[in-house]
């Protein structure tokens, strides 16, 4: 697979060959048909990191990274939550410290973080935010069933993705998920800078344990992902897992370098209890 990226840490979205043909099942709120649309979208994702007694770090502070620099993962317990923003306290419950407390600023179209997190869990954020011409912006938040030898009150939740975002970047090794993308043939078989083929993309998502569950997801696309991570042990075997995708913009132009329109995020939907 030829990755679209260069950032550091963090899988490129890969120039799929041999995935044409995976299907658009599991569509929701009619959006199921419109993977081969067209239509190019420019929708954005934006993630900010601040911690303790240190810079703000965005795409606007970002340095030029030529080097690949390993992703930043940290675990804490969620203290407070808005729409665009969370807060993690990292002293772990069993150290001998003060509240540290880190913020993280994530916003897209149509994702709102009250819906996806809740305050008192434990979970882990990776997050990686680089430059290499462009901006490349990653962040995953996972629950962890302890920390600091304390089980975690969201106990249900197990080793759950709760949320993953990603413009200009990609997955992390050890991601529950790869993302591929798939050439539309929307525009004129012609060559670009370098390798590069311009065209409108479909991406696809496979589970990593499951890939033959994978997806394929047109921009402005909203579906529905089935069998990401199995059901923790404590589940009922009723109950369905299934995390919500959006494509967010996914093409490529003629331009040298120009890796960075590839962008979407994936949130997991609980079930009714």
């Amino acid at each position: 697979m030829a990755g679209v990226g260069g950032a550091g840490g963090a899988a490129g979205v890969g120039a799929a060959g041999g995935v044409a043909g995976v299907g658009a099942a599991g569509g929701s709120g009619g959006a199921a048909g419109t993977t081969n649309s067209c239509t190019r979208t420019e929708d954005r994702a934006r993630i900010a990191v601040q911690l303790p007694g240190e810079p703000r770090r965005d795409c606007s502070s970002a340095m030029l990274d030529f080097e690949p620099r390993p992703p930043t993962a940290l675990d804490g317990v969620i203290t407070r939550i808005g729409p665009t923003e969370f807060e993690i306290d990292t002293c772990a419950p069993n150290a001998d410290c003060v509240p540290s407390l880190a913020l993280f600023e994530v916003e897209a179209p149509g994702l709102s973080l009250r819906q996806v997190l809740g305050e008192g869990a434990f979970v882990r954020v990776t997050y990686l935010i680089g430059r290499f011409f462009a901006c490349q912006q990653s962040l995953e938040v996972s629950s962890i069933p302890t920390w600091g030898g304390v089980q975690n009150p969201a106990s249900m939740m197990g080793d759950t993705l709760l949320l993953a975002v990603s413009d200009g970047g990609g997955t992390f090794d050890g991601s529950p998920y790869t993302v591929d993308r798939m050439a539309l043939g929307c525009q004129p078989v012609t060559q670009g800078c370098g390798s590069v083929t311009p065209d409108e993309y479909a991406l696809v998502l496979s589970p990593t344990a499951e890939p033959e569950s994978a997806i394929s997801v047109g921009m402005g696309q909203t579906m529905q992902l089935n069998n990401l991570q199995p059901l923790p042990s404590n589940w009922p075997s009723s109950w369905a897992r299934f995390w919500t995708v959006r494509n967010l913009r996914s093409y490529q132009t003629e331009y040298c370098d120009d890796y960075w329109n590839f962008a979407w995020y994936l949130v997991w939907s609980p079930p009714a209890l």
